[in-house]
């Protein structure tokens, strides 16, 4: 049959896809812009033990809403990747194309890779920096050692727009920092705050419908969170354990 490569035709908004282009340029997870057909492709290492489509596809579904849960913490929005079209590109320059139009996403490695920039020196002649690595990308390498992170990542995208939601993300950053309130013992959060969070989300008077619970289970705190502030303060929180792991 001879050689072969996966390459996937990758989906979502502009502005992220522009992002992914020019973070993800090496290692073992790549995007690049394809200017003739005015697409972005998806490469990884790990596709190349694939032997069908179906195979890329699974892989891909998996880490997609990883990858988005890096990019929302980086871009501020929640951007939706979606896979298109599975190319098998045979060395012989014949290719095939499966297609898919699922939401999906990736499990896989993914190297921390330095961006290079270009300043003009003090005698004119040109010098190359290396520049720190996205927080996108460090955020998806630390995801895909860390299962706790990798969910994380994947809820803040889905799961962040109301209380329940948001205490299932507090819930794995506890536990990932080391559980029973290891968040207030390293600092990242004084033990009031920890629990005004805890009973507003968990308040039918506080939350309302989107309570973590369906009915009253205790009285409401005197000064409960609005939900912007409790997204605020589990971001922050989401955001002190990434950089925690290195990311």
């Amino acid at each position: 049959m001879g050689s072969f490569h996966w390459e996937v035709d990758l989906q979502g908004p502009a502005n992220a896809l522009q992002a992914l282009a020019r973070d993800f340029t090496a290692g073992k997870v790549r995007v690049s812009a394809d200017a003739t057909q005015s697409k972005h492709i998806l490469q990884m290492d790990s596709f190349e033990r694939c032997s069908t489509d179906r195979e890329v596809t699974v892989q891909t579904r998996e880490f997609l809403p990883t990858l988005s849960g890096a990019l929302a913490l980086t871009l501020g929005t929640a951007p939706d990747l979606r896979m298109g079209a599975i190319c098998r590109k045979h060395d012989d320059g014949r290719t095939d194309y499966f297609l898919e139009a699922e939401t999906g996403a990736l499990h896989a490695e993914c190297g921390v890779v330095a961006a290079v920039a270009t300043v003009t020196g003090p005698d004119g002649k040109p010098v190359v920096r290396l520049q720190p690595p996205s927080p996108a990308v460090k955020m998806v390498d630390l995801a895909l050692t860390s299962p706790m992170v990798a969910k994380a990542l994947r809820l803040w995208w889905a799961d962040s727009a109301d209380w329940d939601g948001l205490y299932r993300i507090w819930e794995v950053i506890e536990n990932a920092a080391g559980g029973g309130g290891s968040t207030v013992a390293a600092g990242w959060t004084s033990n009031n705050g920890r629990t005004r969070f805890k009973r507003t989300a968990c308040s039918v008077g506080a939350a309302g419908d989107k309570a973590r619970h369906g009915v009253e289970s205790e009285a409401p705190p005197p000064n409960p969170m609005k939900l912007e502030e409790g997204r605020a303060y589990v971001e922050d929180l989401l955001r002190r354990l990434l950089s925690s792991l290195g990311a």
